[in-house]
């Protein structure tokens, strides 16, 4: 009998903790949230990470472009015929 008392103590208090630590943690998240400043610094926070992510993309994509481009415009001018030698013939 005393050792379903201890158990049932030790579920009480650790329901309690839990459910303190729970209301600690909930208050904590809807002041961060709710501060109108916190909330611009993290909303601006992850549109600048987003900006620069597509603006690398773009970048990384003009680069790799303008390699495809020289490449063809080399591959091009090595294989067409030129005058000079289409009129010796």
């Amino acid at each position: 009998m005393l050792t379903r008392l201890r158990w049932f103590a030790v579920g009480l208090l650790a329901g309690a903790l839990g459910a303190v630590y729970g209301l600690f943690r909930l208050r904590h998240s809807r002041q961060r949230l709710a501060d109108p400043d916190q909330l611009v610094e993290t909303v601006g926070g992850a549109m600048k990470t987003v900006g620069r992510t597509v603006r690398d993309a773009w970048d990384e994509s003009r680069e790799a472009m303008s390699e495809a481009e020289d490449e063809l415009r080399t591959s091009y001018t090595d294989r067409r015929p030129r005058l000079r030698d289409l009129g010796d013939g």
